[in-house]
């Protein structure tokens, strides 16, 4: 049903105005919504009206990721105070727009000529790269498409890009509308395998916030997979019982300006409620990965519904959110796994006689290809064992020479600390082996080194 739809829309498209309305929907709704989504046009961009090569290069550089990164601008009618220069020159670099060369040596864009519906099939084929698979078109004005163009209109058609109009022309040269490339564009994400499924929009807005309740993400660098939530909330309606389960929550993905709502995974929510009193908050942890299936790194907002009522209160649902950066998944490789492992034991064998060790963290990891080797840094969070501070001897004589350090000594003694390394590890015949470098930012000096040697 799929793939009849889509050819039906497309042939119905057509260069002039037709209005195609199925259920109040228009025939290219979903392929604007993608395009949006996905960050080729802009939410405010004017969908109307004809496709110009300035603006084709626009979408068409965003679609095929690419960044003119610097390269000069060759076209002469083409200034840098353009909208499209960067997108055009993105385009020029990749040898997907060559432009016109002049008799005397100028190349020529002509940004702000309309685009054809043979041109921008040639685009395409240069962006993507879709190769004719032998097939034919069978147009009735097949005849009228440029020599230039035969082959990558022949491939678009096999790749189930474009199709005909309802009178079985193609019109070669008839100038494209920029619904028409937009679903073009949509159409080439989907033959090249991409997910051109358009992510539900949020409904939630900041005013939705209630005033009685405050979330936030405490964890001090968020991980991938855990957050830790406190929730507060506050004295107003001291009578009401705010209740909420906390793995009943929405999730949200910043992107392109817009927040996009993720889709579960379809695990089955528990069904654990909390009462959160007036003036108390309380602290949950949530795993992501049993919710969501491989989220990438990004920027997140976690939303949360609070049943609220109460002998005399209407009831009522109020909302909570917190905003939040998710980090790159861990590497899960068998060197990394022996160098988690290996550095867990050995900073717990020699850091816990003198400390209590509250956690450890690789981040920077890189890998040579074999898996032999690795650098890294690595971070050890650690606090004095409770204690008096007062009955620490340095603490003890700050205070009774009335030291004005006295306070820093006893607030410091209290606070979690970090110690930072930055490590090579080299898995070889005779196992595991660290080598520290003093100085990452210079000359790369390995040292074979291990734990104990920081013991002062």
């Amino acid at each position: 049903m799929k793939k009849t739809y889509l050819r039906t829309i497309m042939i119905l498209a057509s260069a002039i105005a037709v209005s195609v309305t199925a259920y109040g929907a228009q025939w290219y709704d979903t392929a604007v919504e993608y395009c949006r989504s996905a960050g080729y046009i802009s939410e405010d961009y004017d969908i109307n009206g004809s496709l110009t090569r300035g603006g084709m290069a626009e979408m068409l550089s965003k679609a095929a990721g690419l960044s003119s990164d610097g390269t000069d601008n060759p076209f002469a009618d083409v200034s840098s105070d353009d909208s499209f220069a960067d997108d055009i020159t993105a385009l020029y670099k990749a040898g997907i727009f060559a432009g016109v060369e002049q008799n005397d040596g100028t190349l020529l864009a002509d940004p702000n000529g309309v685009l054809t519906r043979e041109q921008a099939a040639s685009f395409l084929i240069r962006a993507y790269g879709f190769k004719n698979s032998g097939g034919g078109i069978d147009f009735a004005d097949s005849e009228e498409v440029s020599d230039y163009a035969v082959d990558d209109v022949k491939a678009l058609v096999g790749s189930g890009v474009i199709s005909g109009y309802e009178d079985n022309t193609f019109r070669p040269k008839g100038t494209l509308s920029k619904t028409e490339f937009i679903m073009m564009l949509y159409k080439s994400d989907e033959a090249a395998g991409k997910d051109v499924t358009v992510p539900e929009r949020s409904e939630f807005t900041d005013d939705e916030m209630s005033d009685n309740l405050a979330l936030e993400v405490i964890n001090e660098e968020t991980p991938y997979d855990a957050l830790e939530l406190r929730f507060t909330r506050h004295s107003e309606d001291p009578g009401a019982l705010y209740v909420y389960n906390p793995q009943k929550f929405t999730l949200e993905k910043s992107e392109n300006g817009q927040w996009t709502v993720m889709e579960r995974n379809g695990n089955e929510v528990k069904e654990i409620e909390y009462q959160l009193k007036a003036d108390s908050s309380g602290v949950r942890k949530i795993t992501l990965s049993d919710f969501y299936d491989a989220l990438e790194p990004g920027r997140y907002r976690i939303i949360y519904e609070f049943s609220v009522n109460g002998v005399g209160i209407e009831k009522r649902s109020d909302y909570v959110s917190a905003e939040f950066d998710l980090t790159e998944a861990p590497v899960d490789t068998e060197l990394y796994e022996k160098i988690e492992e290996y550095l867990k034991a050995e900073t717990e064998k020699t850091f816990s006689k003198y400390y209590e060790i509250l956690g450890s963290e690789i981040s920077n990891y890189e890998e040579n290809d074999d898996g032999t080797e690795a650098i890294f840094f690595y971070k050890i969070i650690h606090k004095n064992f409770d204690k008096d501070p007062d009955t620490v001897e340095y603490i003890r004589e700050a205070k009774e020479n009335n030291s004005p350090y006295y306070e820093t000594y006893y607030k410091e003694y209290l606070e979690p600390k970090e110690m930072n390394f930055y490590f090579k590890a080299v898995d070889g015949d005779d196992g595991l082996k660290l080598y520290s470098d003093d100085d990452p930012t210079g000359n790369t000096d390995w040292q074979e080194t291990k734990l104990s040697d920081y013991i002062l």
